[in-house]
């Protein structure tokens, strides 16, 4: 578990030794609603 901000994450360990640092963001709009996770150096991908 790795929290940033009072916010607890759980990510799978393996996660982060592959990819490091990632964002989290959420949209809630007419096209996109949900939670996208963006590596720090590559594309996304919502859940």
């Amino acid at each position: 578990m790795e929290n940033y901000e009072d916010v607890a994450y759980v990510v799978e360990k393996d996660l982060l030794e592959m990819g490091g640092e990632f964002r989290v963001d959420y949209q809630n709009n007419f096209f996109a609603k949900g939670f996208t996770v963006i590596p720090a150096g590559g594309a996304g991908s919502s859940c």
